[in-house]
């Protein structure tokens, strides 16, 4: 909320401001004869002017306007009550593994890539892990969460791919 409202008070500003140099300004504004009067500085000046107020006034409606659609387009909601599908005694080899609502046992991943969007709980039980893993969302949230471990050391940059970055948020 205060947000929006400091975007209304800096666009009234903004308002007040082009209406004080109008007023200040008006007597020599009115004096200028534009039929007669060919001094083209005045001029210039005065559409300047109105281009600059009316650049103001239409950034300041941008920002405004801006702030009112922040809603992502999808939705990652977690599910506490999921049921996991199991899967059991099964070998990955170079694919994409999802991990949201399954309960994996007894597996074996080589050189795959395990997808987790943190919409549902999962499970992994007895597996083998072989090669190197790779991580990846399309949850942005757990996109930057991800990009906070790598910067801080927790994770090895090669653990996250990071050239396959969350769109469709």
């Amino acid at each position: 909320m205060w947000e929006n409202l400091s975007h209304v008070a800096a666009f009234g500003t903004f308002i007040l401001t082009a209406l004080t140099v109008l007023v200040a300004n008006w007597p020599r504004i009115k004096e200028i004869n534009f039929m007669k009067n060919h001094n083209w500085r005045i001029y210039a000046n005065i559409f300047a002017g109105i281009l600059l107020v009316t650049g103001i006034a239409i950034t300041g409606y941008s920002i405004m306007n801006n702030q009112t659609n922040t809603t992502p387009t999808c939705s990652f909601t977690y599910d506490h009550d999921a049921q996991l599908e199991l899967v059991t005694d099964r070998w990955y080899q170079n694919e994409k593994v999802t991990l949201d609502g399954y309960r994996y046992r007894n597996c074996t991943f080589t050189n795959v890539t395990f997808v987790y969007n943190g919409t549902k709980p999962f499970e992994f039980s007895y597996n083998t892990v072989e090669g190197p893993i790779t991580l990846t969302t399309q949850n942005i949230g757990l996109w930057q969460y991800l990009l906070f471990l790598n910067a801080a050391g927790i994770i090895d940059h090669d653990a996250v791919n990071f050239h396959d970055e969350p769109r469709d948020y």
